[in-house]
């Protein structure tokens, strides 16, 4: 166990957060607080620790996240789970997934867990596994967690992968109507909607679910890719082309859009 936790603390000593995560949409300036009343810090616990260090990560702060977790002082088990999350986060799923699976067998229950997991597991194409494991947790389940929004946006993007297309609009669309659901996960959850519309060429519905996004994050990444697609099938390419790179004046070291840019330097 000791030995266990020497590692855990070692990586995230050394991870850092590679350039593409600096990021995939664009940030907004901080919000002047000179003013604001202060909020009154919630007590420390593990579980309000954990809650925060998965926070920062969806925020993509990551180098906060990782600080937050190595002076955290939690007990093995939620070293593991804040490990294989911020693992993830970074693109290192493989050794995320060795954490993950661990945290998993421990507390085989935790819905958070269990759709990391099959979030991993789709990334490396075990898509039955990753089926059993989101198909596992339950709604209720995911309506009873302190923020539920996140949970069933990564249960609704597994499904969309693995086609089950119904389910996963039925989720996205109640991330729309949750109180108190940050707009980063309202944005998403249309991005994830307009994504299932093109796919059942509803290209017109595709493009009013994305025009908030973009409107109000300019360059937002998954947005523009299915924006873009939209584009292409509609033989559109010169517009596809533009949009791509726009969005890559925010965010210039995107793979995915320079990949889409180049794949249409034959368009004039």
């Amino acid at each position: 166990m000791k030995q266990l936790c020497i590692v855990i603390v070692t990586i995230l000593s050394t991870f850092v957060s590679p350039p593409a995560m600096a990021r995939r949409r664009s940030k907004k300036a901080a919000p002047d607080t000179a003013d604001s009343p202060v909020a009154a810090s919630p007590a420390r616990t593990p579980a309000t620790i954990e809650e925060t260090i998965v926070r920062l990560v969806e925020e993509e702060q990551i180098r906060e996240a990782q600080a937050e977790a190595k002076s955290s002082g939690l007990a093995e088990d939620r070293l593991t789970r804040v490990t294989g999350i911020l693992l993830f986060a970074v693109g290192e799923t493989t050794e995320a997934m060795d954490f993950l699976k661990r945290a998993h067998q421990e507390n085989p229950s935790d819905p958070r867990i269990a759709l990391y997991l099959a979030e991993a597991l789709c990334a490396k194409k075990d898509f039955a596994t990753a089926r059993s494991l989101a198909e596992g947790v339950s709604n209720k389940v995911l309506a009873e967690q302190p923020r539920p929004w996140e949970p069933t946006f990564r249960k609704a993007k597994v499904l969309s992968w693995l086609h089950d297309t119904a389910t996963a609009k039925t989720l996205y669309t109640s991330i729309l109507e949750m109180p108190g659901a940050s707009a980063r996960f309202i944005s998403d959850a249309r991005v994830g909607l307009a994504e299932i519309a093109s796919w059942q060429k509803d290209y017109d519905g595709a493009m009013r679910l994305l025009t908030p996004v973009l409107a109000s994050t300019p360059g937002h990444v998954e947005a523009t890719l299915v924006r873009g697609q939209v584009l292409e099938w509609q033989e559109k390419y010169k517009d596809a082309k533009g949009i791509y790179s726009a969005a890559l004046q925010v965010h210039p070291n995107d793979a995915q859009l320079r990949w889409r840019l180049e794949k249409l330097s034959w368009v004039k």
